[in-house]
């Protein structure tokens, strides 16, 4: 239905009327009143709206972001920015026809030439859009750190980007002598590179160290090969490493490297899982573009990965920045390893998933305000944080638990938490006199209707109230689960030879049988509905899913390898997209396969 209404004249969008709730009480919040925060589920997770209550970064720290550029024209980043540059030295890479110049603009990544099918992925407009959209405006979405300013510096082109390039695009932003020949008029306080790979570079590890001696913090994302091997420059000594949690923050995401050099964790998102219950999937939401007909169309969209959990943290360190300007990296480490600027996860202190915890942005910002020469500090007060912040037992569950928790520090009792359903079913922990802890959460499915049901837990304590949404479902068993119609595709990334079959509506539960024939190669699978029968599937509102996650630049640069009998095993899942009315010039040809990837002629 949303899909029909977007196609209408006259809608300028359709999207659900989301339900959302709180997951933090205590102090006082300011919340921003943008058109898409509701839907930032990972800000209140980090007690963001607290920390906003005493500084938004209106001193306009600096955050240099390395990346694929920024689209300079967004209209929730166009007034964020300060001069960048851009750092692809190679025009084969680069995709506007030279080398280093002084245009930072994301002219794409992607290769949409005839027979390409490579879209361009604007991921250093996301980053910067985390970090620092505009915000409190009415309109878009908000950023960490909405009063600081953005250094959009281009690094990663067509072919990725080289160790020298991003190790010249760090030396501009830090002021120091680089192959630009020029340096900025006001270097940066806070590096973020979402970026990265297993090679190790002497002469980065040189230059992160004389950024820090300048007191510039470095923050960069883990990786996301669920692997504990070295990913840099996340690895490099002094660089704050990022791993990534969903909406469940007692998990790492199932994307997210490990190890021994994980020094904190931050939301990333999960866009396999809809833990919420929102409608949508748990991506993170932020400022993005698409290419349409020749034109960037710039719109907001969710994704996942370290790379989005590294701009949180580095958007907490400019807000530390703002309240503190003279914190250096070195007292930022030590707030990170005592656990004073984090929500412990996982095991007692540090572990090689979370590192010291989730990023807190309240207690970052209290402790940098401490370690300030102001006479005005600011004191930590205690908060009660709510673990996960919606409990969703879906079609089979029938016993979760819930974490409640003072997630900064003082005093905390709890004192009542009461069901307001007969079919739901409340253990409190045994032997916590402040009432906190794990509860744990019991449904009784013989006392519901065939459907979905909702109920709320009220929660009292010492600092103030709050409800936990409660959702569960009651299936009938004489009804199978269906996902209507399947097409799968295999594209050969040598040939671009597309093999496809499509799957009928009445899978086994849900599960899909498929296969194939295919010489051996390097090849792309994915999955998808064509709800509309346009011959493309993965529009917005389809079903879409691919082996081993949906991410288009991952899935170019590390195709599956078919050489015997091989079986890929993954899931298909709605993805919904939230778009400006505002566009640009200057972009590829041919639309972007965010907008659907074109079925064979043959294809049903």
């Amino acid at each position: 239905m949303i899909k029909s209404l977007q196609k209408e004249d006259g809608v300028k969008y359709a999207e659900p009327n989301y339900i959302l709730h709180h997951g933090t009480t205590g102090l006082e919040l300011n919340e921003p009143n943008d058109q898409h925060y509701p839907k930032q589920w990972h800000y209140p997770m980090i007690n963001l709206p607290y920390a906003w209550s005493m500084s938004t970064a209106e001193n306009r720290p600096v955050v240099a972001v390395i990346d694929t550029g920024v689209l300079l024209e967004h209209p929730d980043l166009k007034g964020q920015l300060i001069t960048g540059y851009d750092f692809i030295g190679t025009s084969a890479s680069s995709g506007d026809g030279d080398g280093y110049d002084d245009n930072p603009n994301d002219d794409g990544d992607g290769d949409l030439s005839e027979g390409g099918d490579h879209p361009s992925s604007f991921h250093g407009t996301h980053v910067a859009g985390t970090i620092a959209a505009a915000s409190n405006n009415q309109s878009g979405l908000s950023g960490v750190a909405w009063g600081a300013k953005i250094m959009p510096l281009r690094a990663l082109g067509k072919k990725g980007g080289t160790s020298n390039d991003i190790e010249q695009a760090m030396r501009y932003a830090g002021g120091l002598e680089n192959d630009s020949g020029t340096v900025p008029e006001e270097i940066a306080d806070v590096i973020n590179m979402s970026l990265g790979g297993p090679g190790y570079s002497s002469s980065n590890q040189e230059v992160i160290t004389e950024l820090r001696k300048n007191g510039i913090t470095v923050v960069a994302a883990a990786g996301n090969s669920a692997s504990a091997s070295p990913f840099y420059p996340a690895s490099y000594d002094g660089v704050i490493s990022v791993s990534a949690v969903g909406f469940d923050q007692s998990k790492l995401a199932y994307y997210s490297n490990y190890g021994p050099f994980i020094d904190l964790t931050a939301p990333g998102g999960d866009l396999t899982v809809d833990a919420n219950s929102d409608g949508v999937k748990d991506g993170i939401l932020s400022t993005m573009g698409s290419e349409q007909g020749g034109q960037v169309e710039f719109l907001f969209s969710y994704s996942q990965g370290t790379s989005m959990a590294s701009p949180h943290v580095a958007g907490v360190v400019a807000l530390m920045r703002s309240v503190n300007p003279t914190i250096s990296p070195e007292a930022v480490d030590a707030l990170i390893s005592s656990g004073e600027i984090t929500q412990d996860l996982g095991g007692q202190g540090r572990d090689d998933y979370f590192g010291y915890g989730l990023i807190d942005a309240y207690k970052a910002v209290v402790a940098a305000s401490q370690l300030s020469d102001t006479e005005s500090k600011f004191e930590l007060k205690p908060v009660l944080t709510v673990s996960p912040a919606v409990v969703n037992f879906g079609i089979s569950s029938a016993r979760e638990t819930v974490r409640l928790s003072n997630s900064t520090g003082g005093e905390l009792v709890i004192n009542s938490v009461q069901e307001t359903a007969d079919w739901l079913k409340i253990e409190p922990p045994s032997s916590e006199q402040s009432g906190l802890g794990e509860y744990t959460l019991v449904v009784d499915r013989d006392l519901l209707e065939i459907g979905p049901h909702t109920t709320t837990v009220e929660i009292n304590s010492s600092v103030g109230d709050l409800s936990l949404s409660v959702v569960v479902q009651k299936v009938s068993s004489e009804i199978p689960a269906n996902a209507g119609y399947q097409t799968v595709l295999l594209i050969n990334t040598e040939t671009n030879e597309v093999r496809h079959v499509t799957l009928g509506d009445a899978g086994s539960n849900g599960e899909y049988d498929y296969s194939f024939e295919a010489p051996e190669g390097s090849y792309i699978l994915l999955a998808g509905t064509d709800n509309d029968f346009d011959k493309e599937i993965c529009d917005a509102g389809e079903a879409c899913g691919a082996y081993p996650i949906y991410d288009l630049t991952a899935m170019l640069q590390n195709p599956i390898q078919i050489n015997q009998d091989s079986v890929f095993d993954f899931k298909t899942s709605f993805d919904i997209r939230v778009r400006s009315s505002s566009s640009a010039s200057n972009a590829a040809s041919a639309p972007s396969a965010a907008e659907g990837f074109k079925l064979p002629a043959t294809a049903p």
